[in-house]
């Protein structure tokens, strides 16, 4: 059996960046971290949350030292950018809302890939423990020491079940919602919302979608539209555009009950087939491209009753 100090579930963004923090404030606090996948995970194939704005790269950079990996792994972001009206083929003809140059605060767009499996050698550097392509069979929350038991498999193979004892427990697992369902904390917000979301293997530049020398001009720095958060207005929805340092895209649909009743969502293929219908340009653009996963979520948003307690537990991250 392992004793600990703190024990993160969920090796993601927020349990490694948390457990950086504590290790920052507290070195000599024992830290394991629990994650079900496998690193390094695959820098193209990763997860949404790509975006940041001013105060989480202030966190990312100042707080946790991570400026030097950002300079060298991340876009730097240029503000946020919206189209509206009806989609035109010639996007100079499209209503624009974004920035014409650069704010002196930087944001970036995160390649998640390169982040958490740079995080997990700093750590691993650092002397937090990592368990990988591990998942949560049992917890227990009640008294002065949480305990877990973990099941793991590696390389195919099956290891005999750990249980792992923490003075703190934290739930930094996600959309997977540990704590809420062990402990009924699950509460609604009434908020609609539903996505789905891929990757393209392809750099998508959306400065290309018009030849207009007039609307090239209106940006200081010309030819970073593509740099921005784009996001491409509808009725109940929009989809983001999102550029990756890798070479990758990043696209997603997010829209509320009417907006997804309206549409096929389900697959790849059947989104698509959507934005050839009310975003044309745009999926002309990827026609080409290799689609390097696809996820689709309904009725993501939601709530909890409680998030943190003196009694040794939290819940971090998404």
């Amino acid at each position: 059996m392992l004793l600990l100090a703190s024990l993160i579930i969920g090796g993601g963004l927020g349990g490694l960046t948390l457990a950086l923090q504590i290790r920052q404030q507290s070195p000599d606090t024992a830290i394991t971290i629990v994650e079900r996948s496998q690193f390094p995970i695959p820098e193209k194939k990763a997860k949404v949350g790509e975006s940041t704005v001013e105060i989480g790269s202030h966190y990312l950079k100042t707080t946790l030292g991570l400026k030097q990996h950002f300079s060298d792994r991340h876009l730097r972001k240029h503000g946020l950018r919206c189209f509206f009206g009806k989609p035109q083929t010639d996007f100079s003809m499209q209503d624009e809302l974004g920035v014409s140059e650069l704010f002196g605060i930087p944001t970036y767009q995160i390649d998640r890939g390169a982040i958490e499996n740079y995080l997990h050698q700093h750590l691993s550097a650092l002397g937090i423990s990592i368990i990988d392509q591990a998942t949560v069979e049992k917890m227990d929350l009640a008294g002065e020491l949480k305990q877990v038991t973990i099941k793991r498999e590696h390389n195919g193979q099956q290891y005999k079940a750990q249980t792992i004892k923490s003075r703190w427990l934290i739930d930094a697992a996600g959309r997977q919602r540990l704590f809420q369902q062990h402990m009924d904390l699950t509460a609604s917000n009434n908020h609609q919302g539903n996505a789905a979301w891929f990757r393209v293997d392809k750099q998508i530049k959306l400065d290309d979608w018009s030849e207009d020398q007039e609307w090239h001009k209106r940006l200081k720095q010309k030819g970073t539209r593509w740099l921005s958060t784009n996001h491409l207005m509808g009725p109940g929805y929009w989809v983001w555009i999102i550029p990756l340092d890798n070479g990758a895209t990043s696209f997603g649909i997010v829209g509320d009950n009417q907006a997804f009743a309206n549409g096929d969502f389900s697959t790849f293929d059947s989104t698509f087939r959507w934005l050839q219908i009310h975003h044309p340009r745009c999926a002309e653009a990827i026609a080409d491209a290799d689609v390097l996963d696809f996820v689709s979520v309904r009725d993501y948003s939601h709530s909890c009753k409680q998030v943190f307690s003196d009694q040794g537990w939290g819940i971090s991250g998404e």
